[in-house]
Protein backbone atom coordinates (compact mmCIF):
# COMPACT_ATOMS: atom_id res chain seq x y z
CA UNK A 1 0.00 0.00 0.00
CA UNK A 2 1.34 3.76 0.04
CA UNK A 3 2.28 3.56 3.63
CA UNK A 4 4.80 0.93 3.16
CA UNK A 5 6.25 1.93 -0.65
CA UNK A 6 6.74 5.15 1.29
CA UNK A 7 8.80 3.22 3.94
CA UNK A 8 11.04 1.57 1.06
CA UNK A 9 11.83 5.02 -0.48
CA UNK A 10 12.84 6.12 2.74
CA UNK A 11 14.99 3.29 3.30
CA UNK A 12 16.43 3.67 -0.37
CA UNK A 13 17.55 7.10 0.27
CA UNK A 14 18.77 7.01 3.43
CA UNK A 15 21.09 3.55 2.59
CA UNK A 16 22.53 5.61 -0.81
CA UNK A 17 23.08 8.63 1.25
CA UNK A 18 25.50 6.42 3.75
CA UNK A 19 27.73 5.44 0.79
CA UNK A 20 31.35 6.80 0.30
CA UNK A 21 32.32 8.63 -2.62
CA UNK A 22 29.03 9.73 -3.85
CA UNK A 23 31.26 12.83 -5.19
CA UNK A 24 33.83 11.88 -7.34
CA UNK A 25 36.99 13.31 -6.92
CA UNK A 26 38.07 16.29 -9.27
CA UNK A 27 41.93 16.81 -10.77
CA UNK A 28 42.96 20.27 -11.55
CA UNK A 29 46.08 20.89 -13.70
CA UNK A 30 48.31 23.46 -12.77
CA UNK A 31 47.69 26.50 -15.02
CA UNK A 32 50.05 27.89 -17.51
CA UNK A 33 51.66 31.08 -16.77
CA UNK A 34 50.10 33.43 -18.92
CA UNK A 35 52.67 36.08 -20.61
CA UNK A 36 51.57 39.40 -22.51
CA UNK A 37 53.24 40.67 -25.40
CA UNK A 38 51.71 43.93 -25.32
CA UNK A 39 51.52 46.11 -22.01
CA UNK A 40 47.85 45.98 -20.48
CA UNK A 41 46.38 49.56 -20.85
CA UNK A 42 44.39 50.78 -18.08
CA UNK A 43 40.64 51.10 -18.61
CA UNK A 44 39.22 54.55 -17.71
CA UNK A 45 36.26 54.94 -15.50
CA UNK A 46 34.32 56.62 -18.52
CA UNK A 47 34.02 53.51 -20.64
CA UNK A 48 32.91 51.13 -17.75
CA UNK A 49 30.02 53.81 -15.89
CA UNK A 50 27.61 55.49 -18.26
CA UNK A 51 26.83 58.89 -16.20
CA UNK A 52 23.30 60.03 -16.72
CA UNK A 53 22.24 63.39 -15.40
CA UNK A 54 20.53 62.76 -11.50
CA UNK A 55 16.81 63.23 -11.53
CA UNK A 56 15.54 66.44 -10.09
CA UNK A 57 14.16 66.04 -6.56
CA UNK A 58 11.25 68.38 -6.35
CA UNK A 59 10.85 70.50 -3.12
CA UNK A 60 8.83 70.55 -0.34
CA UNK A 61 6.90 73.64 -1.64
CA UNK A 62 6.50 71.79 -4.98
CA UNK A 63 5.39 68.34 -3.53
CA UNK A 64 2.68 69.77 -0.73
CA UNK A 65 -0.45 71.53 -2.63
CA UNK A 66 -0.62 75.07 -2.32
CA UNK A 67 -3.89 74.79 -0.37
CA UNK A 68 -5.23 72.02 2.02
CA UNK A 69 -8.46 70.45 0.99
CA UNK A 70 -9.92 71.14 4.60
CA UNK A 71 -13.57 72.24 4.47
CA UNK A 72 -15.32 73.81 7.52
CA UNK A 73 -18.96 72.92 8.62
CA UNK A 74 -19.73 74.22 11.63
CA UNK A 75 -18.51 75.01 15.17
CA UNK A 76 -19.11 73.39 19.03
CA UNK A 77 -20.35 75.72 21.57
CA UNK A 78 -19.10 78.50 19.00
CA UNK A 79 -15.41 77.87 20.15
CA UNK A 80 -14.30 74.69 18.01
CA UNK A 81 -14.01 74.73 14.68
CA UNK A 82 -15.13 71.56 12.91
CA UNK A 83 -13.97 70.44 9.84
CA UNK A 84 -13.16 67.57 7.04
CA UNK A 85 -10.13 67.09 5.77
CA UNK A 86 -10.28 64.17 2.84
CA UNK A 87 -11.68 61.52 5.16
CA UNK A 88 -10.57 63.01 8.49
CA UNK A 89 -12.59 65.30 10.73
CA UNK A 90 -10.22 67.56 12.23
CA UNK A 91 -11.44 69.74 16.00
CA UNK A 92 -9.62 73.26 15.82
CA UNK A 93 -9.86 75.57 18.90
CA UNK A 94 -10.80 78.90 17.29
CA UNK A 95 -9.13 81.80 19.88
CA UNK A 96 -5.98 79.60 20.04
CA UNK A 97 -5.31 79.29 16.21
CA UNK A 98 -5.92 83.15 15.33
CA UNK A 99 -3.78 84.02 18.88
CA UNK A 100 -0.81 82.17 17.61
CA UNK A 101 -1.60 83.51 13.70
CA UNK A 102 -1.62 87.16 15.20
CA UNK A 103 1.63 86.48 17.68
CA UNK A 104 3.81 85.54 14.24
CA UNK A 105 2.83 88.50 12.65
CA UNK A 106 3.11 90.67 15.67
CA UNK A 107 6.86 89.25 15.87
CA UNK A 108 7.42 89.25 12.30
CA UNK A 109 6.09 92.83 12.40
CA UNK A 110 8.38 93.95 14.91
CA UNK A 111 11.02 92.33 13.09
CA UNK A 112 10.64 94.03 10.24
CA UNK A 113 10.29 96.87 11.67
CA UNK A 114 6.79 97.48 10.67
CA UNK A 115 5.52 100.38 13.52
CA UNK A 116 2.36 101.67 12.76
CA UNK A 117 2.95 105.84 13.54
CA UNK A 118 -0.16 107.85 14.69
CA UNK A 119 -1.29 111.17 13.47
CA UNK A 120 -2.99 111.79 16.49
CA UNK A 121 -0.83 110.37 19.64
CA UNK A 122 -2.74 108.71 22.11
CA UNK A 123 -2.40 110.17 25.83
CA UNK A 124 -3.20 107.84 28.63
CA UNK A 125 -3.41 108.83 32.96
CA UNK A 126 -1.74 105.84 34.94
CA UNK A 127 -1.62 106.40 38.78
CA UNK A 128 2.14 106.73 40.37
CA UNK A 129 3.16 102.84 40.36
CA UNK A 130 2.22 102.55 36.86
CA UNK A 131 4.02 105.32 35.50
CA UNK A 132 7.36 104.38 37.46
CA UNK A 133 6.89 100.74 35.86
CA UNK A 134 6.62 102.20 32.18
CA UNK A 135 9.27 104.51 33.16
CA UNK A 136 11.64 101.55 34.19
CA UNK A 137 10.65 99.46 30.80
CA UNK A 138 10.48 102.69 28.25
CA UNK A 139 12.91 100.33 25.85
CA UNK A 140 11.50 97.03 26.62
CA UNK A 141 8.40 99.17 25.10
CA UNK A 142 10.14 100.84 22.23
CA UNK A 143 11.84 97.43 21.50
CA UNK A 144 7.76 95.63 20.43
CA UNK A 145 6.81 99.17 18.69
CA UNK A 146 5.93 101.78 21.74
CA UNK A 147 7.43 104.88 21.24
CA UNK A 148 5.92 106.57 24.72
CA UNK A 149 6.96 109.70 26.03
CA UNK A 150 5.76 110.87 29.55
CA UNK A 151 4.22 114.17 29.34
CA UNK A 152 2.94 115.07 32.96
CA UNK A 153 3.02 113.61 36.18
CA UNK A 154 0.63 110.98 35.78
CA UNK A 155 0.31 110.89 31.57
CA UNK A 156 1.89 108.88 28.93
CA UNK A 157 1.76 110.05 25.20
CA UNK A 158 1.79 107.60 22.84
CA UNK A 159 3.31 108.00 19.37
CA UNK A 160 3.83 104.62 17.45
CA UNK A 161 2.19 101.45 17.70
CA UNK A 162 3.38 97.84 17.43
CA UNK A 163 2.48 95.70 13.93
CA UNK A 164 -1.20 94.60 13.60
CA UNK A 165 -2.86 96.73 16.85
CA UNK A 166 -5.76 98.78 16.80
CA UNK A 167 -5.54 101.45 19.55
CA UNK A 168 -8.30 99.92 21.16
CA UNK A 169 -6.25 96.34 21.68
CA UNK A 170 -2.94 98.58 22.22
CA UNK A 171 -3.90 100.55 24.70
CA UNK A 172 -5.87 97.28 26.83
CA UNK A 173 -2.79 95.60 25.90
CA UNK A 174 -0.50 98.10 27.42
CA UNK A 175 -2.40 99.07 30.59
CA UNK A 176 -2.97 94.80 31.11
CA UNK A 177 1.10 94.66 30.64
CA UNK A 178 2.00 97.44 33.33
CA UNK A 179 -0.39 95.85 36.07
CA UNK A 180 0.21 92.37 35.89
CA UNK A 181 3.13 91.34 33.87
CA UNK A 182 5.73 93.68 34.45
CA UNK A 183 5.40 93.83 38.31
CA UNK A 184 6.06 90.00 38.09
CA UNK A 185 9.70 89.71 39.37
CA UNK A 186 9.90 86.07 38.27
CA UNK A 187 10.66 86.39 34.61
CA UNK A 188 14.57 88.12 34.79
CA UNK A 189 15.12 87.54 30.84
CA UNK A 190 14.24 90.35 28.96
CA UNK A 191 13.72 88.72 25.32
CA UNK A 192 11.37 86.16 27.80
CA UNK A 193 9.69 89.31 28.48
CA UNK A 194 9.30 91.01 25.34
CA UNK A 195 7.92 87.42 23.82
CA UNK A 196 5.64 87.43 26.82
CA UNK A 197 4.26 91.42 26.45
CA UNK A 198 3.96 90.67 22.24
CA UNK A 199 1.89 86.97 22.91
CA UNK A 200 -0.53 89.02 25.48
CA UNK A 201 -1.14 91.55 23.24
CA UNK A 202 -1.55 89.54 20.49
CA UNK A 203 -4.41 88.06 22.50
CA UNK A 204 -6.13 91.34 22.79
CA UNK A 205 -7.80 90.99 19.18
CA UNK A 206 -8.06 87.63 18.52
CA UNK A 207 -11.03 85.69 17.94
CA UNK A 208 -12.75 85.09 21.10
CA UNK A 209 -14.33 81.23 22.54
CA UNK A 210 -18.11 81.23 22.29
CA UNK A 211 -17.49 83.81 18.95
CA UNK A 212 -19.71 82.71 16.13
CA UNK A 213 -17.95 83.09 12.76
CA UNK A 214 -19.70 82.10 9.01
CA UNK A 215 -18.20 79.42 7.11
CA UNK A 216 -16.06 82.48 5.41
CA UNK A 217 -14.73 83.22 8.68
CA UNK A 218 -14.07 79.62 9.57
CA UNK A 219 -11.88 79.09 6.31
CA UNK A 220 -10.22 82.63 6.43
CA UNK A 221 -8.53 81.49 9.90
CA UNK A 222 -7.76 78.10 8.48
CA UNK A 223 -6.27 78.95 5.62
CA UNK A 224 -3.91 81.85 7.18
Amino acid sequence: DEMLLKRYVTEAISQALQQKDLIPAMKFNKPETLEFTTPIQPIKAQQIFQTTEPKKIKTLEESVPKMLEIEPFGQIDNTYIIASFKENMLIIDQHAAHERIRTEAFIKGVKDKKIQSLITPITITLNNMEIEIVMNNMQIFKDIGFDIDKIGKNEILIRTLPPILTREDAIAGLKESIREVLPDKKITNVEELKLKLMILMACKGAIKAHQKLSTKEMADLIYK
